[in-house]
């Protein structure tokens, strides 16, 4: 959900990179996920811990010789029923030495990769650049810089699993906290079992970073990070389907909708549409967010069979298993969202802060009047900021700060 660069070294980054990837395409093709044997799961991988490392490779970024060593790592997981699947995360240190107080922080960031189809996935597309099309993943994957400069590693997973599972919460948070079990025990990497953790995420990267800090003092105990950060997160899906409906951002609808019929097949979402809408399901099975695009201004009732497909029984109960809330976080935050939110109205971030709050989690939160949703992710600095402070030793303030 959100498709542009912070800052102008990042648009820097983000040129050369898809420049690279341009130059790539005609000397060594970047096979896709589906073609890449570096996906496949090994036999018997189920039998390793959580968070095990399987394969690993050293990369290029989008073909470009930059300051910062890269790998991609698979690694195990499970589903969000448990059952064993695989991860694949990138790993990014900065080359210049580690020469502050204690080891090396890790920082997990969360892609918005807003899409059911793996050549979108994060670490197809910072490997491959431009060849693997303009994404979410590598139209945001440049933010990191705003990490990197601060000398600090990265890991960037592929939270969505190899089923390209778009909002499933549990898949979500397994994806996440597993890959830092891995980044942190990848000794190439440098990091050690005393390497300070952070999160960050906006939008559907936000979804993934707030599901895995949810999910964290019960999946991943003896993983203890310092801090995490979310912005314009996504907290109520009936909400951002209305939301939307005309808007610029309308095929973020039809995307949530896509998102079901891939990962619940069982619902049967076609039942709901026109024809229309059913011709939208099966061009889109395995598409991009950026794919949507070109519904923009469009209306749902153009594309379903009822009027408000949003408060529909057939669809509840998938709706419902998205929304957060069902724990309290045990790790500082720091949330922010715009009051002139266009894709997600702030009324859900109120209430999500408010239960995180009432729970004792402590929470600093900005209600930022950047307008729309994109706009808003101007403010990351800010969050890295606040991550900045955790490592420091700096305590939040006590309780909740919020508007």
């Amino acid at each position: 959900m959100i498709r542009r660069f912070f800052g102008k070294a990042i648009v820097a980054v983000g040129v050369a990179c898809c420049v690279a990837g341009a130059e790539l395409t005609a000397a060594q093709a970047v096979p896709a996920p589906t073609a890449d044997p570096f996906y496949a799961a090994p036999a018997d991988f189920g039998a390793n811990p959580n968070g095990a490392i399987l394969k690993s490779r050293e990369i290029t970024l989008g073909g470009v010789a930059l300051p910062v060593k890269a790998w991609q790592v698979q690694y195990k997981s499970v589903d969000a029923r448990n059952s064993p699947t695989t991860g694949v995360a990138t790993i990014l240190v900065p080359a210049t030495p580690w020469t502050g107080p204690g080891a090396r922080p890790l920082v997990s960031y969360q892609l918005a990769i807003d899409s059911i189809g793996s050549q979108c996935s994060p670490a197809y597309s910072i490997r491959a650049g431009l060849e693997a099309g303009i994404n979410n993943s590598n139209a945001e994957a440049p933010a990191t810089v705003t990490v990197l400069q601060r000398n600090w590693a990265v890991v960037v997973p592929d939270y969505q699993g190899p089923h390209e599972r778009f909002l499933d919460g549990p898949q979500s948070a397994h994806g996440v906290l597993d890959a830092v079990r891995a980044a942190r025990a990848f000794a190439p990497s440098g990091l050690t079992p005393d390497s300070p953790l952070g999160a960050i995420g906006y939008s559907a990267g936000a979804f993934a970073t707030a599901w895995a800090m949810e999910q964290q003092p019960s999946y991943a105990p003896e993983l203890r990070f310092a801090g995490f950060a979310a912005g314009g997160v996504p907290t109520e899906p009936r909400e951002m389907i209305r939301a939307v409906d005309g808007d610029v951002s309308f095929g973020l609808a039809l995307l949530v909708l896509a998102a079901i019929n891939h990962s619940h097949p069982e619902v049967d979402v076609p039942a709901l549409l026109n024809d229309r809408g059913k011709s939208v399901m099966a061009d889109f099975a395995s598409a991009c967010g950026t794919d949507f695009q070109s519904f923009a201004f469009q209306r749902m009732n153009q594309f379903t069979a009822e009027p408000d497909i949003a408060g529909s029984p057939r669809l509840a109960g998938v709706l419902d298993g998205m929304r957060l809330g069902r724990a309290a976080p045990t790790t500082p935050a720091f949330v922010w969202h715009s009051t002139g939110d266009n894709v997600l109205p702030i009324g859900g971030t109120d209430r999500l802060v408010d239960t995180w709050c009432a729970a004792g989690t402590s929470v600093t939160y900005t209600r930022t009047a950047i307008p729309t949703h994109l706009g808003a992710a101007a403010d990351l600095p800010a969050a890295v900021d606040y991550l900045g402070d955790r490592f420091a030793g700096k305590a939040p303030a006590p309780g909740c700060s919020r508007p």
